[in-house]
């Protein structure tokens, strides 16, 4: 309940302990991406990816939180949580996501290897979306970054739905 959920939060300040207890959770959920995000694409895909549906709420809290505290646990939680969004179609709550994370990494400087999956992710989920115009330069972009980090699955990633885009446009 948002009751219940407001006064807890109040008390969590109140006890000066906040930051700290924000941080053993973001670890905790971060950790928890880290196995779902390497099991999307086997056989206990399904598994992970209900797992994590379970726990939407509080990734939505964690990056809500780590987009203003913590950018770059921000940005390494939505390069892996672009998957689950894609594959539970929630795809206008992982562009809402990742775009805000994209405007906020504008202005702050973003390593290329977290950089890299943000961009992959916003292109996939406009890809998905039939936005191929914005899907492209998302996409270039990020397998641009793969390749000079030598990444080869975001290489192969970005690849294979840059030849989605290059389908939708008619060029087999």
């Amino acid at each position: 309940l948002q009751t219940i959920r407001d006064v807890a939060l109040a008390d969590l300040e109140a006890s000066g302990e906040a930051e700290a207890v924000r941080r053993r959770h973001a670890a905790w959920f971060l950790a928890l991406a880290k196995e779902a995000h390497a099991a999307v694409g086997g056989a206990a895909q399904e598994a992970w990816l209900g797992r994590i549906e379970q726990e939407h709420d509080n990734l939505r809290a964690l990056l809500g939180w780590a987009i203003e505290a913590d950018l770059s646990l921000a940005a390494r939680m939505a390069g892996m949580l672009w998957r689950f969004w894609y594959a539970r179609s929630h795809l206008s709550e992982g562009r809402r996501w990742l775009d805000a994370i994209l405007a906020r990494a504008a202005t702050a400087e973003l390593p290329a290897p977290a950089r890299a999956p943000l961009l992959l992710g916003a292109g996939v989920i406009a890809q998905a979306r039939g936005d191929d115009r914005r899907a492209r330069p998302l996409l270039t972009e990020s397998l641009a970054l793969f390749r000079d980090e030598a990444i080869p699955a975001g290489t192969a990633t970005a690849l294979n739905f840059l030849g989605l885009v290059a389908c939708d446009a008619g060029d087999a």
